[in-house]
């Protein structure tokens, strides 16, 4: 981030922008005609996470000045009013079907393997990719989902449902999610595994 508030500025509105389209996901991804039905513990778990990611971003927001104030309440509004619309639909499908635990569940996609969780890293990576100017793609194969950086595959020491995903580990700590990161990625991977056909 080079150690000016620029460049805090500048990857915090692209976690922002990620979050934002992850709260997008978790309610869209409710309707049965393209994904399936999960239940409203799913979208809030996953919710939970990133919101405390958004938290820490407002956090560092505010102490670079009073006058980025106004970022974090911003933050704050989107994030009730889309959390709002997640548990209303949330509501709506349990009554439909019951899901005990994400872990458990697939989702009937295009190829019969599309899960929450691919399509929301698949969402993220478009996010952080236009934010940083960069081709990032999450894409889903027999081994679970694969980073391509600029083209090529991460050469990190990433391991499980993810390759290589090193490159992509140190994108989401520039943004400041350091070690809160990785937990959530390793939780994604573990719901990734569970739900792989």
């Amino acid at each position: 981030m080079g150690g000016n508030g620029e460049g805090i500025y500048k990857y915090g509105l692209i976690l922002a922008a990620a979050y934002i389209a992850a709260n997008t996901f978790a309610r869209d991804v409710s309707l049965a005609s393209m994904f399936g039905l999960v239940s409203k513990s799913a979208f809030t778990s996953g919710l939970s996470s990133l919101g405390g990611l958004v938290e820490k971003l407002g956090e560092n927001l505010l102490s670079m000045g009073s006058s980025l104030r106004n970022v974090r309440l911003q933050l704050k509004d989107v994030d009730e009013r889309l959390s709002e619309k997640v548990e209303d639909v949330g509501d709506k499908v349990d009554e439909v079907k019951k899901t005990a635990d994400l872990n458990s569940e697939k989702l009937d996609g295009v190829d019969g393997k599309v899960t929450y969780v691919q399509k929301g890293v698949q969402l993220l990576c478009t996010v952080v990719a236009e934010g940083l100017g960069r081709n990032i793609e999450a894409i889903d194969g027999r081994g679970g989902l694969k980073i391509e950086y600029d083209g090529r595959e991460g050469e990190g020491e990433g391991g499980g449902c993810w390759g290589r995903d090193g490159e992509f580990m140190t994108l989401l700590k520039l943004m400041g999610g350091g070690e809160d990161v990785r937990g959530i990625v390793g939780e994604f991977c573990k719901m990734d595994e569970a739900a792989a056909v």
